[in-house]
């Protein structure tokens, strides 16, 4: 799972407005989304409107998968490319060796097909 970490412990604005209109894109209410994901009928309200400031990780996923956003978009204005994550996440959980191969390759070859 990745790990959320706001800038000053709390979801931005930037973030927030985003949610919002990904709600609205997708003709349904906060409300119905809420509830259709087992939240209280309120709690996407308080989340874009900044009552809830730190949503957890896997509510946020929820919310993204329920909205069909990517869950990059939501938190940086961008989606990351198809499989980015989870190379990431495997890199993260690999041994040192292989970490140390795939950094031995970057330096060496750079990260740009040439």
């Amino acid at each position: 799972m990745v790990r959320i970490e706001w800038p000053d412990g709390n979801m931005d604005t930037n973030a927030q407005k985003r949610l919002k209109a990904a709600i609205v894109h997708s003709g349904r209410t906060a409300k119905e989304i809420s509830l259709s994901l087992g939240y209280a009928a309120t709690y996407l309200s308080r989340l874009v409107t900044g009552n809830i400031s730190e949503p957890s990780p896997s509510r946020l996923q929820a919310i993204c998968d329920e909205l069909n956003v990517d869950i990059s978009y939501i938190l940086i204005g961008r989606t990351a490319p198809k499989g980015r994550e989870q190379l990431i996440s495997d890199l993260a959980e690999a041994p040192e060796s292989v970490i140390a191969d795939v950094a031995e390759f970057v330096r060496t070859r750079g990260l740009v097909k040439r």
